[in-house]
């Protein structure tokens, strides 16, 4: 018997060599998303580290493509055209809802007047690539909808 080194955090190579001085076998060889490890290196054995084994067993090993990309989506900024039909209507409370890939989303909830428009709603999150619309509400009631398009934002 003979007793498996540990090989985290090794390449290729080296572990190959670890495994062959304890009269092991590298086996099969994957890849998978690590946040810990970095990219190239041993991220998972398959035989525990001091694990008694027959010489000659093989063990596999996982090495790491480094930490998973994430992305988000953001809009262009979207300008939204004066709702009041005079200088003197009073104030309203504006929600602004993003509706994209069948859900609905509150962006915004403000209290405006007539001199804030037009008004520009910049950097609006997204849950994907697709087309969306923002909904205006005006004291509760909808009102006019606005296309807006996302773009892929690797973070």
């Amino acid at each position: 018997t003979t007793t498996v080194p540990d090989v985290i955090g090794m390449t290729k190579s080296q572990a190959k060599e670890a495994l062959e001085a304890k009269e092991l076998k590298l086996g099969k060889v994957s890849s998978a998303y690590s946040d810990n490890v970095t990219k190239n290196r041993v991220c998972i054995q398959s035989k525990s580290e001091g694990a008694e084994v027959k010489t000659g067993t093989t063990v596999d090993i996982t090495l790491s493509l480094g930490p998973q990309k994430t992305y988000s989506y953001y809009s262009n900024p979207v300008t939204i055209d004066n709702p009041f039909d005079y200088e003197t209507d009073p104030a309203a409370t504006f929600k602004f809802v993003l509706s994209q890939d069948g859900k609905t989303t509150t962006i915004k909830e403000v209290t405006l007047s007539y001199n804030d428009f037009p008004y520009r709603i910049s950097d609006i999150k997204g849950s994907s690539a697709s087309s969306g619309d923002i909904i205006v509400y005006m004291n509760g009631v909808r009102g006019e909808s606005y296309g807006v398009d996302f773009r892929k934002v690797a973070d």
